[in-house]
């Protein structure tokens, strides 16, 4: 007797359920339409995300090849600017391009930090390094600290590299080398 009230109470369930769909069948014809429209959409977006990450993986690779060929520049400046001005950087480092890495530093990106880096590091000049590693985002601030205190050692300002080398957080990885200079110029003054 149980399981008859049960296959009742199932089909009384049943029953209300397609009489509420047949009222309300506009709005699920919605839902569908719309639920089907956001997966094409998704889908579409996906493959031209895809579409234009390999066309920017293919620029960069004909520019690693041959850093003059312009079709392919114009590429990956449109399909990728971040990556474009990864490559510039990069350009630019081993040109030694002053300009370029100025120019390069004034964007707002990745490659326009590690440009500021480069300009700091290739002065060799502590200020310069100094006022690096004080920007609010920097993605090279404790290894500035680490190249600053070395500049300062060489130049013998002890006390000076000592603060920059205490800077360095203590779960950094670079703090095994923050230490090993902090030894060499503990025993000077």
């Amino acid at each position: 007797m149980a399981v008859k009230e049960k296959d009742d109470a199932l089909l009384e369930f049943g029953l209300r359920c397609e009489r509420w769909a047949r009222r309300n069948r506009v709005a699920l014809g919605l839902i569908a339409t719309a639920l089907a429209v956001w997966a094409i959409a998704a889908i579409g977006w996906n493959v031209s995300e895809s579409m234009r990450l390999q066309a920017a993986n293919d620029a960069f690779n004909a520019l690693t090849k041959d850093s003059s060929n312009i079709e392919a520049r114009s590429t990956l400046e449109a399909k990728s600017p971040e990556l474009y001005d990864l490559f510039l950087l990069g350009e630019a480092a081993k040109a030694g391009d002053r300009a370029a890495l100025e120019s390069l530093s004034q964007k707002r990106s990745i490659a326009a930090d590690l440009a500021a880096y480069q300009l700091a590091a290739i002065s060799l000049d502590s200020a310069a390094l100094s006022k690096y590693a004080m920007r609010e985002t920097t993605l090279l601030k404790e290894f500035a600290e680490l190249q600053e205190a070395y500049l300062l050692l060489k130049q013998g300002e002890f006390q000076s590299a000592r603060a920059r080398l205490e800077r360095v957080d203590i779960s950094s990885d670079l703090k095994n080398a923050a230490n090993a200079l902090e030894h060499y110029g503990a025993g000077k003054k």
